[in-house]
């Protein structure tokens, strides 16, 4: 097949899935894996060429050119056509040719119907206008069997190799791919003249691609009479060859109605997967993780990684097992037949929600650890008082404690940094820490599953008074707690009590905290009257902020932290300025903040939510739905750092931004208004409103002497964007040399080769420079996304590895940190990789001589040991959840000790170390 990827992308995708290949035969896989595979049209076209001059030497040898006859219509001239093959059919009818040509007029003849009537019609008399042939009545001369077991040989090598590659060799049909049927919003053509926009009815081409933006979708009929539905913020484009259609999705999700076809099929490729259909209806959505199919009706054939599966009506599965199965009913709910396929849907079993998974999630690097197993409920909420503000639920980790006391004291041995520390600063430390470890391993055999917190709000003005609670498990909790006390010299200032003293008048000495215990409840509170006051009244369960700590435990919690901002924020004192600002960042509608820390298959995931009371507004409102970001296909595999984003239309975030400028310093508006006379760019209709939705920040590349930065955003209108930006270089010039210094210089030169060779670029590209200063910024088009980056090599490998998909997103660093969840997208991503930064810095301090041996070692070992880490943000109409895997930075306590020296280093050389 013909296939005309966009920039002959493979892409590294996501881990496979481990599905069964059932009863498929080897050699009946190995074709399709043949099939399948993208021809570059370059090789194509070499490849043709070298067919048709070795059939004319074949041909040449063989049967010579003479003056007339059947030699000189067999003259091996190449067949480009109908009427080519038909001045061959007498030859042909009389074995006249040789064999390589007979082969090729064979081969046109089973697919033209047309000169397949011409043939039947010259063997039965009827000639035509063509006339006909007769072979030359001179007998041929005897020739050796042995050239015609090679021409047989040959012919058959030929027909095996035209039976699996005719369709790279055959020209591919013409006219065009697919039409715009309809559409809501605009809808983008990138194209080898330009990026524009589609209108009703335009068509598609080969190597064409269709973009629909923010808030737009698309239908496409296809050639074949099938239909694609394109979702916000997806990219497709439209191949075709003798049999097959092939939609390559870039990005994003579409749903597909494949119209029935006498022989091919149709098939959606994206950078990890193809989807084999002949009459159906699916889903094929490719985010940020991987893939995730979903069939509406009919079958389909997946093939990922060298496997197939087979799915049928109601059926789904992803390529990545962090890609988890949702409904497929959510799944296409954003379509514009939504009642159709919801229809649909009801004459199907449910989908297969688990979606594919190949192997555990990533091992923690404290695996003999046994953490606590998740909490989906919790008795302890109707115990704390109805106006309580701030919930920590924290599980009792008696199962952890001894695993947790054993790694720590095998570290402290084996750590040729930490053992110093471990003997010569904290003398004792050992024999305190098993103490510590067993006083409260003996208090937690007698508790439930969890311990809470609460504080509440206080009777009399604006304070917060705390209470804990725990369920009692075991009898003897109060013998013992009465031990401890006495143990610690605390008796007087902790009172126990039991339900009686608890209902009793106050205590005639005032103590500093008061315990209730008895058979099924401890609490603890500063003052008996506390005590009383939440367990008498009426619960959090029933309040709102109950009901949301509810939702945390269905999920399954784990350490749990919540506040009700909402009912905080009023007693925070605040002037009216302040209060403006907060409204214009949004965060004066937050409602409710919910921490939450959880241990699953021997790993950490931490995620905070932060809800509003209604849809998000001001900056809150920047960060988009999870949403597809190809601007992240710019970045390597070898980034140190990159944050991606997805944000809502930038006029509006440029609204946003200015009202919150406005708010802080009122005269902003005037100052504005004069930047855009004299410089002639209105700034939202000239910048904001030629941008998409999606950018990348990158550290791709080396940190010193200079950082290799790079900048990537989604352009809906390159032409006037960059007619904006020089217009704006051109007036900062002049600003920075009326103040007497260099100005900036603003070049345009031919794009190089290496980037226009196979992508959609523009013929430009562009350089900012400041004289005098190690600062350029290279910019070009591409794909329709501008790049931006420190220098022009970094260009083309921005551009390389989009073409190529060696890109981070694809990388088993990056996969390996992905989260397990039912997104296949991300509102933002930011992936930072300590290791790989930290190493130029460590060489640059090493070699100033600035550090001594204990200080570089410990600064070694942080390089060597640093973990990637990322963190993932999804943004909802009235919420905003953050999340990372691991640690902070990957940093572990070994990390923190072990390099604790580095704040001695920096307060001794303050002055003497300079960037």
């Amino acid at each position: 097949m013909n296939d005309s990827g966009k920039s002959g992308k493979s892409g590294s995708g996501a881990s496979g899935a481990n599905e069964s290949q059932g009863d498929v035969p080897l050699l009946d896989r190995a074709v399709v894996a043949v099939r399948a595979q993208a021809v570059p049209a370059q090789d194509v076209d070499g490849a043709r060429r070298r067919v048709w001059q070795r059939l004319q030497d074949a041909q040449s040898k063989q049967d010579g050119v003479g003056e007339g006859g059947l030699a000189s219509v067999d003259s091996g001239q190449p067949i480009t056509g109908c009427s080519d093959v038909r001045s061959l059919l007498g030859a042909y009818r009389a074995g006249a040719l040789s064999p390589a040509r007979q082969l090729l007029v064979q081969m046109h003849l089973r697919d033209c119907v047309a000169c397949r009537e011409v043939k039947a019609n010259r063997s039965q008399g009827r000639l035509g206008a063509w006339g006909d042939r007769k072979p030359p009545t001179t007998a041929r001369p005897q020739r050796s069997r042995l050239p015609f077991g090679l021409a047989a040989a040959a012919v058959i090598v030929l027909g095996a190799g035209a039976w699996l590659f005719g369709d790279a060799f055959l020209t591919t049909p013409g006219g065009p791919r697919a039409t715009l049927e309809a559409s809501q919003g605009a809808v983008h053509l990138l194209a080898a003249g330009g990026q524009r926009v589609m209108t009703m009815g335009a068509s598609l081409q080969e190597r064409e691609w269709v973009r629909t933006p923010r808030d737009s979708r698309a239908t496409l009929r296809l050639a074949d009479g099938s239909t694609v539905e394109m979702k916000p913020h997806s990219e497709v484009g439209i191949s075709m060859n003798r049999q097959d259609v092939k939609v390559h999705l870039e990005r994003g999700s579409i749903i597909v109605h494949a119209a029935e076809r006498r022989r091919g099929h149709l098939i959606v490729a994206t950078d990890d997967a193809q989807i084999v259909v002949v009459g159906t209806i699916f889903s094929v959505n490719r985010g940020t993780k991987g893939t995730r199919v979903s069939v509406l009706e009919g079958t389909v054939r997946v093939e990922w990684r060298g496997d197939q599966r087979i799915l049928t009506a109601g059926q789904q599965m992803s390529t990545s097992r962090f890609i988890n199965g949702i409904p497929i009913r959510d799944e296409v709910a954003w379509s514009g037949q939504v009642q159709q396929h919801a229809a649909l849907l009801t004459q199907t079993a449910p989908a297969s929600a688990g979606g594919t998974t190949t192997g555990s999630l990533s091992q923690a690097l404290r695996g003999e650890i046994r953490w606590p197993r998740l909490r989906y409920g919790s008795t302890l909420l109707s115990r704390l008082p109805a106006d309580t503000l701030v919930y920590v639920a924290v599980p009792n980790y008696k199962d952890a404690l001894d695993g947790a006391k054993a790694l720590i004291e095998k570290q402290m041995q084996d750590n040729a940094v930490l053992n110093p520390w471990w003997k010569d600063k904290a003398p004792g430390t050992a024999v305190a820490l098993g103490e510590v470890f067993r006083r409260v391993r003996a208090l937690s055999e007698h508790l439930g599953d969890e311990i809470v917190l609460g504080l509440a709000r206080a009777p009399v003005g604006d304070g917060l008074r705390p209470i804990v609670l725990a369920e009692v498990k075991r009898p003897g909790l109060r013998a013992l707690l009465e031990s401890e006390l006495t143990a610690l010299g605390a008796g007087p200032k902790i009172q126990l009590l039991d339900r009686a003293g608890l209902a009793a008048s106050a205590p005639v000495v005032a103590p500093e905290a008061v315990i209730l215990v008895d058979d099924a409840l401890v609490a603890l509170a500063p003052a008996a009257a506390d005590l009383g006051r939440a367990l008498s009244a009426g619960g959090l369960q029933g309040t709102a902020f109950g009901q949301r700590l509810g939702e945390a435990y269905r999920d399954g919690a784990g350490l749990l932290f919540a506040a009700d901002l909402g009912a905080i924020a009023p007693h925070a004192a605040r002037d009216a300025k302040a209060e403006a600002v907060m409204k214009q960042l949004g965060a004066s509608d937050a409602r409710y903040l919910v921490v939450e820390q959880e241990h699953l298959d021997h790993s950490t995931q931490n995620r905070a939510t932060l809800s509003f009371a209604g849809p998000r507004t001001g900056v809150a409102s920047w960060l988009a739905a999870p949403a597809p970001m190809g601007a992240l296909d710019f970045v390597t595999t070898g980034a140190s750092f990159a944050a991606a984003f997805a944000v809502k239309e930038p006029a509006l975030v440029l609204d946003d931004l200015f009202r919150l400028i406005e708010t802080i310093e009122p005269g902003m508006r005037q100052e504005l208004a004069q930047l855009e006379a004299r410089t002639g760019v209105q700034l939202r209709a000239d910048l904001a409103a030629t941008l998409g939705n999606d950018l990348v920040v990158a550290l791709d590349g080396p940190l010193l002497p200079l950082p290799s930065w790079k900048l990537v955003m989604e352009v809906q209108d390159p032409q006037r964007l960059a007619q904006s930006l020089e217009r704006m270089v051109g007036e900062l010039d002049r600003l920075i040399k009326a103040a007497g210094r260099q100005g900036l210089t603003w070049q345009r030169q031919p794009t190089a080769r290496g980037i226009t060779s196979s992508a959609l670029a523009t013929s430009e590209t562009f350089t900012v420079r400041a004289p005098g200063t190690p600062f350029e910024a290279h910019l070009v088009f591409v794909d329709g996304y501008l790049v931006v980056a420190a220098n022009e090599p970094m260009l083309h490998k921005a551009v390389r590895a989009r073409q190529t998909g060696q890109v981070l997103r694809g990388s088993w660093r990056f996969q390996q940190l992905l989260p397990p969840d039912r997104e296949a997208n991300f509102s933002a991503v930011v992936y930072h990789n300590l290791g790989e930064a930290a190493s130029a810095v460590a060489g640059w301090l090493g070699g100033s001589g600035a550090l001594h041996a204990e200080q570089q070692q410990g600064l070694d070992r942080l390089v060597r040991e640093a973990k990637p880490g990322l963190f993932y943000v999804y943004g909802g109409t009235q919420e905003i959840q953050v999340a990372s895997t691991g640690g902070i930075f990957g940093l572990s306590l070994e990390h923190v000790l072990g390099s604790a020296g580095l704040s001695d280093l920096l307060s001794r050389h303050r002055g003497t170390i300079t960037p």
